[in-house]
């Protein structure tokens, strides 16, 4: 569940282990203002029907946030284009 995947982003955020952070960070999963955040963890996945993007977000004024967007539709193929964009869209919200 999202509670799930925040719980997890949280206690990553909480441990401070540089190995796990820096994995987090291979992949920024969208666009990433750098002028917004100093930091940007990004988990993940999908399969036919499911689509689920997770961010650890650190932001320049050094707030932390976890943002968890997921899609389920097991009777038709999600619209993929448009949960990027939606995503990408609430991204772009968060303020420093």
């Amino acid at each position: 569940s999202a509670d799930d995947l925040i719980r997890l982003l949280s206690y990553l955020n909480s441990k401070n282990d540089s190995t796990a952070l820096s994995l987090l960070s291979i992949n920024p999963g969208l666009d990433i203002a750098e002028d917004q955040f100093s930091f940007a963890g990004f988990k993940g996945g999908s399969e036919p029907g499911v689509m689920s993007l997770n961010w650890l977000l650190k932001t320049t004024t050094g707030k932390t946030y976890a943002l968890s967007m997921t899609w389920n539709n097991a009777a038709a193929p999600i619209d993929e284009t448009l949960f990027l964009s939606l995503a990408q869209s609430t991204l772009y919200l968060i303020k420093p």
